[in-house]
């Protein structure tokens, strides 16, 4: 299990919550919390695996578009996440990224 996971459908990563159900696949069974997004668990990739071989951050910044070859990481300033996720630990990254943080 990651503590982080990255969603093919958006290129967004986020921080699991073990509060959440699990899916078959060990990641979180739940829709990707990126209000714009309608990844599901099967789009789910380990940070680990994603960030292999780029120059991606041990730990990713929440809103960050982060290209599935590489690449240099955008910031989405329009990022937001949903209403069930918003009280999680990485939502404050979000909330400093959109006020141009270059974290």
């Amino acid at each position: 299990m990651s503590a982080y996971y990255w969603c093919l459908h958006c290129s967004r990563a986020f921080m699991d919550e073990p509060a959440l159900p699990r899916s078959p696949f060990g990641g979180p069974d739940c829709w990707c919390p990126y209000a714009d997004c309608d990844g599901s668990p099967l789009d789910f990739w380990e940070w680990s695996e994603v960030r292999k071989n780029k120059q991606y951050p041990d730990v990713p910044i929440a809103g960050v578009v982060y290209g599935q070859f590489g690449g240099e990481p955008v910031i989405d300033k329009q990022a937001r996440f949903k209403r069930w996720y918003q009280h999680h630990p990485m939502h404050k990254p979000l909330e400093a990224t959109k006020e141009g943080d270059p974290r």
